[in-house]
């Protein structure tokens, strides 16, 4: 089997869109041993397209004499993790929280504070969106 390797490459890889949590959580379960590409696909709960999307992008994988494409697990979950580290983070304002619906941070206005054990979690609406907003913050 040949080996493709992508080259040294130290910009950021910028996919179509994020890994979900299920795919990172899988692949950190993935065995050192050679996965075909439909079983990643299974494993990883993506589609095709994606996967030769990562390709694209610079997933290691292996290709044999019939062209069928091969994936070592610990390598594919070693890219998922880098990749993953090169996204950008954004923290939070204390007046802030992040709204799933409309993928970005959005502001706290008027909440309802309720103690849930040690924490305080601030409930609040949405003002783009309309939907519930959670934040929580430690018991000082």
């Amino acid at each position: 089997m040949s080996v493709s390797e992508p080259a040294l490459d130290l910009t950021p890889i910028r996919l179509n869109r994020r890994f979900s949590q299920r795919t990172v959580v899988s692949s950190r379960g993935l065995l050192p041993t050679l996965y075909r590409s439909a079983e990643i696909c299974q494993k990883l709960d993506i589609t095709n397209g994606e996967l030769h999307d990562w390709m694209r992008n610079g997933l290691p994988y292996q290709q044999d004499a019939r062209g069928h494409l091969w994936f070592e697990g610990q390598s594919l979950a070693a890219w998922v993790e880098r990749v993953r580290e090169t996204w950008p983070r954004q923290a939070l304002q204390p007046n802030e929280a992040y709204c799933l619906r409309c993928r970005r941070a959005v502001p706290l206005a008027n909440p309802v504070q309720r103690r849930e054990g040690q924490h305080i979690l601030h409930i609040a609406q949405c003002p783009h969106c309309g939907c519930t907003i959670h934040r929580g913050d430690a018991d000082d």
